[in-house]
């Protein structure tokens, strides 16, 4: 079982910085031609309604929680129902950031790959993007390994310098697919 936030449906594909306040964000075709598009992979209930409801509070006044067992879209009634009998139980953390990682979340037959081949982004060459004289010291997302979470603290065209930031350690970069640098703190599972 796995639980995400509908953003949007939408009849023709949207562009990528439509959904930039949030990711991962995918988007499924469904039979009647919408492109429904999702943010986030939970495995409880607790934790997509938390972030449903930050996503409505940037301003996603319609988002609302959706539910896959085994790759297939059900309603959460019936989600509920199959987790009570136990017969689809939600991933644990690990066996879902091991899932993430595959890439074996959902279906290929149900994802849209257009909108997923998009949303992936080149690992560049340079690994020095986020530094130059007097930046603040942060460490490129692209260079490590593993799947986490956190959270956006600032956008910017170029690096930034530690007054700029007062008060942040644990500090990432990651560079947007316009170039621009992503700053974040912390780093969750």
């Amino acid at each position: 079982m796995v639980y995400r936030v509908q953003v949007g449906a939408f009849r023709k594909p949207v562009p990528n910085e439509f959904f930039r306040e949030f990711s991962p964000v995918s988007g499924d075709v469904l039979a009647n031609g919408l492109t429904c598009y999702m943010a986030g992979y939970f495995n409880n209930v607790t934790a997509v309604s938390d972030a449903k409801n930050q996503i409505r509070a940037i301003g996603y006044a319609d988002a609302f929680v959706v539910a896959y067992c085994d790759g297939e879209r059900i309603s959460l009634a019936k989600a509920r129902e199959l987790e009570q009998s136990g017969q689809c139980v939600p991933l644990s953390d690990n066996e879902l950031r091991i899932a993430l990682e595959e890439n074996k979340i959902l279906s290929t037959e149900t994802t849209n790959p257009e909108v997923a081949q998009v949303q992936e982004v080149p690992k560049p060459v340079d690994l020095m993007y986020n530094q130059a004289p007097g930046a603040i010291e942060a460490t490129a997302v692209e260079s490590l390994q593993s799947l986490f979470f956190t959270v956006q603290v600032a956008v910017v065209n170029r690096p930034m310098k530690p007054e700029q930031l007062p008060g942040l350690t644990n500090l990432f970069t990651s560079r947007n697919e316009k170039g621009l640098l992503r700053y974040s703190t912390g780093k969750f599972n």
